[in-house]
């Protein structure tokens, strides 16, 4: 979804008006930051499965801080795109410290490597797809072929990996 989004950005703008597309800088750093906050869900359950609640409640705290204080050297001087920058930054500690901890107290064998691929190659498609955009930029048509075809790619690609999984799902229910 994430890829989806930020291939198709500038259908998205015009539905928005001209004083508040400026502020579109802000959207792949804040998708970036909503995927690790999910993973952070997800990784994090070990906690309440071995009893450990307390490790959830530093994870938060700490995070708490590093948004609290990242807040005040950033958005002075970034402005919105600071606050963007700041929650990107307690994500990502969030997510590395529930990942390592569990690992420690109730190893779940997560396949990091591969979820790592393919959060990767969403991020090369996004700067593959800015890139060109300076080649056709003001041509929205071929701007979104363009993204549209470099999305097609991944899930292409997505489904022939990890297509199995899904089948042995649905076969499951």
């Amino acid at each position: 979804m994430m890829l989806m989004i930020l291939a198709y950005i500038d259908l998205f703008q015009l539905l928005l008006g001209k004083d508040f597309r400026q502020g579109l800088e802000v959207v792949p750093i804040l998708l970036v930051s909503f995927l690790l906050l999910g993973i952070y869900y997800n990784v994090s359950v070990w906690y309440k499965l071995a009893d450990k609640t307390i490790f959830g409640a530093w994870i938060a705290g700490i995070g708490t801080a590093i948004t609290i204080g990242l807040s005040f050297v950033l958005i002075p001087a970034m402005g919105v795109i600071g606050s963007a920058w700041t929650a990107l930054a307690c994500y990502i500690f969030m997510v590395v410290t529930a990942y390592l901890l569990g690992q420690k107290y109730y190893p779940i064998p997560y396949k990091v490597g591969r979820m790592a691929g393919w959060i990767a190659g969403a991020m090369v498609l996004y700067f593959l797809m800015e890139w060109l955009r300076g080649f056709y930029d003001e041509q929205l048509v071929v701007i979104l072929g363009v993204n549209s075809i470099l999305v097609c790619l991944y899930v292409y690609l997505l489904y022939r990996m990890e297509g199995h999984l899904l089948r042995n799902a649905l076969r499951k229910k």
